[in-house]
């Protein structure tokens, strides 16, 4: 429902603001009084074809805005929802006019081309008049009519429904077979390159475990060395740590008298003997176990290598290279006999048009009796 219909420097008009309620409205007037001028006015902001003469003698733009109530219109609902331009119960068509004859649209505040003016504004409300298009000589309106008479609506929404799938399974086919010769060499290129991907089998996490790896063992003479050391200072050397550690616990437990302020100290220097000497012990049985391996440095050198060259050929970091496999094997699934394969696709294509030409069949019946009834 038209509920509001603001107009500035249009024709003659300098400003015009019109409010509308439910009901009938009547605009009366003598001739000249500018009741044309409204509604010439409206049809613009539905999308109406406008050039410079629509401005205003002076002015530099005309600006048309008419404000619609759509919560009971469904059709429109769903139309701005579709486009994204839905904004709670009212709908804001709006119509901007430059004195050169260009003009913008404007659909709740958002730029949109023409045409969805066009397509809205014939949802929203329609002009009766000798001279203009009456929505009761459209086809669409005859079809609505005897749909709603036969009680077909919802049977006309499932045909659409159904064709239109049709048709975009048609047309996804169509721009298959047309580029049927770069498909084909995109799949022998997603081939090639999930062969090698597969080749390489890299598992999410791997890279890393294997560069700490190699870090491990390419240092094995240093980390050997240091830990010998360690274990030394910690029990073995003649000054070792656990030996200096007993030394202040034997000053300590020589006081001539008892010093309760010293207890902790005195406890905590045992713990600290007793913790040195089983770090000690670890460390003897570290560096006994512990081995060099060159042949285990050279595999994992190697399989580093293998990654990071891999990564290099796709332009990707090698932490992206498990999610790079799944991707391209999930295209080549797509191409290569999955759901997007030329097969697959003429298989749809028949599927949807047997659907299609069903309810379609079942639809015209059910039209014809009903328009027969209704002559």
């Amino acid at each position: 429902m038209l509920t509001q219909l603001t107009v500035s420097n249009y024709a003659i008009a300098e400003r015009v603001e019109l409010q509308f309620g439910k009901g009938m409205t009547a605009l009366t007037g003598e001739t000249g009084a500018g009741k044309s001028i409204v509604l010439d006015a409206l049809g613009l902001a539905m999308g109406g074809r406008a050039d410079a003469g629509a401005v205003r003698h002076g002015a530099k733009r005309a600006d048309i805005t008419a404000t619609f109530d759509v919560s009971a219109i469904l059709e429109a609902l769903q139309w701005l929802e579709s486009h994204e331009l839905d904004d709670d119960s009212d709908c804001i068509l709006r119509r901007v006019i430059s004195k050169d004859g260009r003009s913008r649209a404007y659909i709740n505040g958002q730029p949109c081309p023409l045409a969805h003016l066009k397509d809205l504004g014939g949802l929203l409300m329609d002009i009766h008049s000798q001279h203009q298009h009456q929505s009761l000589l459209r086809k669409e309106t005859h079809r609505k009519l005897i749909d709603e008479f036969a009680g077909a609506e919802d049977l006309a929404s499932e045909t659409r429904e159904a064709w239109q799938a049709w048709n975009q399974i048609r047309t996804k086919l169509l721009e298959r077979q047309q580029n049927a010769e770069e498909s084909e060499a995109k799949l022998q290129l997603l081939r090639y390159q999930v062969e090698e991907l597969d080749r390489l089998a890299l598992e999410s996490g791997e890279q890393e475990q294997l560069e700490q790896e190699q870090a491990q063992l390419s240092q094995a003479d240093a980390i050997l060395h240091n830990s010998h050391q360690a274990a030394l200072l910690c029990t073995e050397d003649e000054t070792n740590a656990a030996g200096l550690v007993r030394q202040a616990l034997q000053q300590l437990e020589q006081l001539p008298v008892e010093i309760p302020a010293l207890a902790d100290t005195i406890q905590m220097l045992n713990e600290a003997q007793i913790q040195i000497s089983e770090a000690g012990d670890n460390l003897r049985h570290f560096v006994d176990d512990y081995e060099a391996d060159p042949a285990r440095l050279t595999e994992v050198e190697e399989r580093l290598s293998a990654i990071y060259q891999m990564a290099r050929k796709h332009r990707i970091s090698p932490e992206e290279l498990p999610e790079f496999h799944k991707r391209q094997s999930a295209e080549l699934a797509e191409l290569d006999g999955g759901e997007g394969s030329l097969e697959k696709l003429e298989e749809e294509l028949e599927s949807r048009r047997d659907g299609f030409n069903e309810l379609a069949r079942k639809l015209s019946g059910i039209r014809a009796k009903a328009a027969g009834e209704l002559d």
